[in-house]
């Protein structure tokens, strides 16, 4: 029993690593063969309740090793088959896509929001903001993403504050995205809950306009509400 069992699941792990088949994916054949594998399990020892089962199969250590040899085997067979469907939908060239396309429409936008005070959560703090960058990751690779960064801002005075800015924004706006190939100008909006104040907001403004387009073109908007994400959940 026990060899047999060897043989099968070496089997099927083989095919699931194979080159030959479609990509696999191992996070996917991870969850679904162990949710399988403890559903199995409860099924055969649900019958094995029974007391006729019981009798002649459960009763023996024999039957347990059954009972769990065959939850393994169900456990691999359907590991390797979650794996290989989801391999396919990465292999889908519509899939890759819509996916570079999500990613394009992030990673050349920047969020500016800002600290709240001590005193009042809808007054910003002095010289505190949060950058936020959305970073784009293994673009060549099946499985390409997008990772949103924070950057915190916290200067001594305003002109370190407002130099730290422009130094974040340099790095940013220097580094490449997939929309600078498309020739889409990079989108940088500011939000003003907690209220930071409208010479905070143009001197970000003339910032961007002024020596930040010598860089790369860049257009500023604000919103009146408070930040929030653009990477869908």
């Amino acid at each position: 029993m026990k060899t047999r069992l060897m043989f099968a699941s070496t089997g099927l792990m083989f095919a699931a690593t194979s080159q030959s088949f479609a990509s696999f994916d191992p996070d996917a054949a991870l969850w679904v063969g162990g949710i399988t594998f403890v559903v199995v399990c409860l099924v055969i020892l649900a019958a094995a309740l029974i007391p006729f089962i019981a009798m002649t199969v459960a009763g023996t250590l024999a039957g347990g090793v059954a009972i769990v040899g065959i939850a393994f085997l169900g456990a691999v067979a359907a590991g390797c088959t979650a794996g290989y469907i989801k391999g396919k939908l990465i292999d889908d060239p519509a899939n890759l896509a819509k996916t570079l396309d999500t990613i394009a429409k992030l990673s050349n936008q920047m969020q500016i929001h800002f600290e709240p005070s001590d005193g009042n959560s809808k007054q910003a703090a002095d010289f505190k903001c949060v950058l936020v960058v959305y970073e784009e990751e293994g673009l060549k690779s099946k499985s390409p993403k997008c990772n949103q960064k924070k950057i915190k801002i916290e200067g001594a005075t305003a002109q370190d504050f407002f130099q730290q800015v422009r130094q974040e924004m340099e790095i940013w706006l220097t580094q490449p995205v997939i929309a600078d190939s498309e020739g889409r100008p990079r989108w940088i909006k500011i939000y003003m809950e907690p209220f930071p104040g409208e010479g905070t907001f143009q001197k970000l403004k003339d910032m961007v306009n002024d020596d930040l387009n010598k860089i790369r073109k860049c257009d500023l908007t604000r919103s009146e509400g408070p930040w929030k994400t653009l990477k869908p959940n």
